[in-house]
Parts: structure tokens; C-alpha cells; sequence
């Protein structure tokens, strides 16, 4: 309908920056400044602090390959795990327990980041 696909490629870090968001655009290369702004901003609104391209976390294969195609913005989007698991000292990947109300706190606020998302490019 809008002949533009968007890409928004989900990741989870930990000790690779201390933003709650870091969006990844290859440098640029993977999506629009105007849309790249968009979701910046619609993260900000809910009060996570972001960063973007930070070095690590800049965008993968996805984002690099499909953000190359003419007509596709695509956005690689990494959360830190404090932000919804648990706010503490990762030593290992695996996660044994985790704060249901600070998951279920992200969760709505990552809802209303996603619905603005929806509702500024459409």
C-alpha cells in the first residue's frame, strides 16, 4: 500500500553500553534519517535512554543486507536486559529469575513505543 517495507530487527545486550536502547542503522546505511528519528524519538517519549551505532552494536547482517533494498528501512533495535528482566550483574546468559512487574512495566511501555511507531509512518 505504502510500496515501503519496515524492518525492525530485536536484540537483547548487556554490557555493551549502558543506554536501555541502541539502534542500529549500519552506520546510516540501513534506513532513512527521517525514520531513524521516528523510532529515536518514540523511544525517548516512554523515557528510555538511546544511543545509536554504538560500537558492537551496530547493526548485523539483517538490517545491513535487507536495509540495502531499495524501498526497505530497516532498524536493528537492542534492548538492555536491565531494562525488563531484572536490574542487576549478568555473569552468564542465562537468566534464572527475573521482576515480573519491571517486565510487565516494559512490556505496556514498549506497546505505546511501537504503536507510535505504526501511527507516524503510516
Amino acid at each position: 500500500m505504502h510500496r515501503k517495507a519496515y524492518l525492525l530487527d530485536l536484540h537483547s545486550f548487556y554490557i555493551q553500553s549502558t543506554k536501555d536502547i541502541v539502534l542500529g542503522t549500519c552506520h546510516g546505511m540501513s534506513c532513512s534519517h527521517e525514520f531513524l528519528e521516528v523510532v529515536r524519538s518514540a523511544f525517548i517519549e516512554e523515557g528510555f535512554t538511546v544511543s545509536v551505532d554504538e560500537k558492537g552494536l551496530t547493526g548485523g547482517y539483517i538490517v545491513s543486507k535487507y536495509g540495502s533494498w531499495t524501498n526497505v528501512e530497516a532498524i536493528q533495535i537492542e534492548q538492555r536486559y536491565t531494562t525488563y528482566i531484572e536490574n542487576r550483574m549478568f555473569g552468564e546468559e542465562e537468566v534464572t529469575a527475573k521482576n515480573d512487574e519491571l517486565f510487565k512495566e516494559t512490556q505496556i511501555r514498549l506497546v505505546r513505543v511501537f504503536q507510535k511507531i505504526k501511527t507516524l509512518i503510516l
